[in-house]
């Protein structure tokens, strides 16, 4: 036999082995044997007759190690045992009988009243409750009493004129670029609850939110705002008005209707965006203002004053007395007003409406894409003046107060362009014409707050008289005071005084 053969013979043998009357041998992870014998501790008798996977290792070191009372670890599970035999379920009780039918209430029915079906129905009745219900069903009495009346409705607030609450507004600021962007976070991040307070800690008192409504909005009739996004609207603006702001909304950015060709197609939807957006609102408090469209441009002026009459009978039959404002063509620039003094028309009936301008002169120097990068001249400084000498006459001329709603200089200029001077010039001059005002803020090409690490830009809380900036000094006592007329008092009070705007208006008091 040759050593090849001695060697086969020999492995058989030890298969042999393991085979025994009980099963066949099978290796586990650990190159051990499993096994099990009647009557034999598995884990202190060793046995080698080898079993299917599943039972004990076979010495007691492998079932110190492996086993310790559990399965192999390379076996399976045993198989649960079968679950004992559920005992038969007891038959369902038989039904109860089927109470008697009610009786048929007499003729008359005496008042068809509770106490009657009692009478009827003694308490004896097998089916005393259901007797009465149907007495009561066949017999109609008068029935429960009417439900009381609803409450009255919530008072209207109460109402303020323009000249007051523009009088309170101060210098605010813009929420710009956020819901009036295509979707919210495209062009600037999302509104938080803490820019608000960033406001709140510097003094300002008013807030612009900027809303387009067309993206969110149905292009076909009802015309449905997306309930979403008017939920997100009253969101932030509760933010504002929460904390006691003049609050501004409008319709930012929806140049569909600034078309002369399309707008009379268009305007029944403006109509339905703002039917909704003015109910929507109608229980807000007086210090939230409507403000019909933002910088129209392309309609006519024919147009313009078809749109304001269309809306504002709408807000009025839900806000009779909330401000609306009303801006003119050429981006509400004041030059167009004082160019065409009486093309835009005002209700002769409605003391509520006033009048926003928007200003970025001179745009070659603060808009967007500045060729001079110099301001601050005295002759700069007098051109500002003049025209917020011209604007203020228009309004008082015709009792309407001034709301200067966006003015804002590009970030491309700096503090060494004058950037800041140009800023301090406007509250200077427009506060003591008694404009409200608010500064375009963007989170971008006319940033004046960095909105994600809120601070605020470099000079600004300074030059826009809001907290953090020094106290001004006292502004000098007027004397002579010839005529007391803005005029004078802006020739005692030099640009120069660093109080330029208290300076002016303690003299026109004084004066």
């Amino acid at each position: 036999m040759s050593v090849r053969t001695k060697a086969l013979v020999l492995c058989i043998a030890a298969i042999l082995i393991c085979i025994g009357i009980n099963g066949a041998a099978t290796a586990q992870s650990d190159g051990t044997c499993c096994w099990s014998a009647p009557g034999k501790d598995a884990c202190t008798d060793p046995q080698k007759t080898c079993k299917p996977p599943g039972d004990y290792c076979d010495t007691k070191e492998h079932c110190t190690t492996n086993c310790n009372g559990q399965w192999c670890p390379a076996g399976p599970a045993p198989p649960s045992p079968p679950p004992p035999p559920s005992p038969p379920s007891p038959p369902p009780p038989p039904p109860p009988p089927p109470p008697p039918s009610p009786p048929s209430p007499p003729p008359g029915c005496p008042g068809g009243t509770l106490k009657a079906c009692i009478a009827l129905c003694p308490t004896s009745h097998p089916a005393y409750d259901d007797c009465v219900k149907e007495c009561l069903k066949r017999c109609p009495g008068p029935g429960p009493s009417p439900p009381s009346p609803p409450g009255p409705a919530p008072a209207p607030p109460s109402p303020v004129l323009p000249s007051e609450l523009i009088k309170n507004m101060g210098l605010g600021i813009n929420l710009g670029n956020v819901l009036e962007a295509p979707f919210e976070g495209a062009w600037a991040p999302p509104a938080t609850e803490n820019l608000f307070d960033m406001y709140n800690k510097a003094g300002i008192k008013t807030v612009r939110i900027p809303i387009r409504w067309d993206n969110h909005t149905a292009k076909s009739v009802p015309y449905d705002i997306d309930p979403t996004f008017l939920a997100r609207t009253k969101e932030v603006v509760s933010w504002s008005m929460s904390r006691g702001f003049i609050t501004i909304i409008n319709s930012h950015h929806d140049d569909w209707l600034d078309s002369p060709t399309d707008f009379s197609e268009q305007l029944p939807r403006f109509k339905a965006i703002w039917t909704q957006v003015a109910t929507a609102y109608a229980s807000q408090p007086s210090n939230l203002i409507f403000e019909v469209f933002n910088e129209p441009h392309l309609m006519s002026t024919d147009q313009l004053n078809e749109m304001n009459a269309a809306v504002l009978p709408i807000m009025r039959a839900t806000n009779p007395t909330r401000v609306v404002l009303f801006g003119g063509l050429q981006y509400m620039g004041p030059a167009w007003l004082l160019s065409n003094p009486d093309a835009m028309k005002f209700p002769a009936n409605d003391s509520y409406v006033a009048v926003e301008v928007h200003n970025y002169d001179p745009y070659h120097y603060a808009g967007m894409f500045p060729t001079e990068h110099t301001w601050g001249s005295a002759a700069d400084v007098a051109a500002m003046t003049q025209w917020m000498d011209d604007l203020k006459t228009w309004a008082d001329a015709r009792n309407r107060s001034v709301y200067y709603g966006e003015f804002g200089c590009t970030t491309k200029q700096t503090v060494s362009d004058g950037r800041i001077v140009w800023f301090q010039k406007h509250r200077e001059i427009g506060l003591a014409h008694g404009f409200g005002m608010t500064v375009w803020d963007d989170s971008g090409s006319y940033a004046i707050l960095n909105r994600t690490e809120l601070s605020w830009t470099d000079g600004i809380l300074e030059a826009l008289g809001w907290n953090g900036a020094p106290s001004p000094p006292s502004p000098p006592s007027p004397s002579g005071c010839p005529g007391g007329t803005l005029k004078a008092c802006i020739a005692l009070c030099p640009t120069s005084h660093p109080a330029y705007d208290d300076c002016v208006e303690e003299c026109l008091k004084r004066c």
